[in-house]
C-alpha cells in the first residue's frame, strides 16, 4: 500500500472517529440541557437522589451497587460524561445509529425510561413505518440496527411514539403524572427547534 492510500485511510478513520465523538458530545449537551447540574432528592422520583440525570437507583444498577447519596451528590460533570458514554451511549447502541438526530433521541429516552422500552418503541416503528418484521425484544442487535439505519423516516416520528408510550404504559404513567412537562420537553426537543 502506498503512502497516499495510507494517508487516505488514516484521514477517513480519524474523521469517522471524530464524527462519533461529536454525536456523543452533542447528545450529552442535550441531556445536560434537561437534566441540569444541581443535586436534588425529590421523594416522588422513583430513582431517588439525582444529579446530571444519574439517579441513585440507576447508578447502583449500572455502575456500582455500593453507591450512596453522597456518590451522586459529589459527582462531577466530567464523571457523568464518561459514565454516560460507557454505560448508555455505547452499551445500549445509540452509538450505532447513523442518524445523529435519532441517536440523540434514543439516548435521551433510554436514560429517562431505561434502555429496553425506548428500544422496543424504535423496533415497533421500524416494523410499522418501514414494513419490516424484526423482533421487538428491546435489544438493538445487528439485525435491528441494520433495519433502523435503513429507515430514514424514523427520527421524525420517534418522539410521537415515545409520547404515546409515556402516556399509555402503566409502568411509566406514574412518572408521567408528576414529571410530564420535563419529559415532554425531552421527548420533543428536536421537534421544537
Amino acid at each position: 500500500m502506498n503512502i497516499v492510500n495510507r494517508l487516505i485511510i488514516i484521514i477517513l478513520a480519524f474523521s469517522l472517529t471524530n464524527a462519533q465523538a461529536s454525536s456523543y458530545d452533542d447528545a450529552f449537551d442535550v441531556l445536560m440541557k434537561y437534566e441540569g447540574i444541581i443535586y436534588h432528592d425529590n421523594p416522588k422520583d422513583p430513582g431517588g437522589p439525582t444529579k446530571f440525570g444519574w439517579t441513585l437507583k440507576s447508578y447502583r444498577q449500572t455502575v456500582s451497587r455500593n453507591a450512596t447519596k453522597e456518590t451522586i451528590r459529589s459527582m462531577t460533570k466530567d464523571e457523568a460524561r464518561i459514565l454516560y458514554k460507557k454505560y448508555w451511549w455505547v452499551k445500549y447502541s445509540a452509538s450505532k445509529i447513523k442518524s445523529k438526530k435519532l441517536a440523540i433521541q434514543l439516548f435521551i429516552a433510554q436514560i429517562n425510561m431505561g434502555p429496553y422500552r425506548p428500544n422496543r418503541v424504535l423496533q415497533e416503528m421500524v416494523n410499522d413505518i418501514c414494513d419490516n418484521n424484526i423482533r421487538m425484544d428491546g435489544i438493538l442487535g445487528s439485525n435491528s440496527l441494520k433495519y433502523i439505519n435503513r429507515c430514514a423516516r424514523l427520527a421524525n416520528g420517534y418522539p410521537y411514539y415515545l409520547h404515546l408510550t409515556y402516556k399509555n404504559d402503566p409502568e411509566v404513567s406514574a412518572v408521567w403524572k408528576w414529571a410530564k412537562k420535563g419529559l415532554r420537553h425531552r421527548i420533543f426537543h428536536f421537534v421544537d427547534l
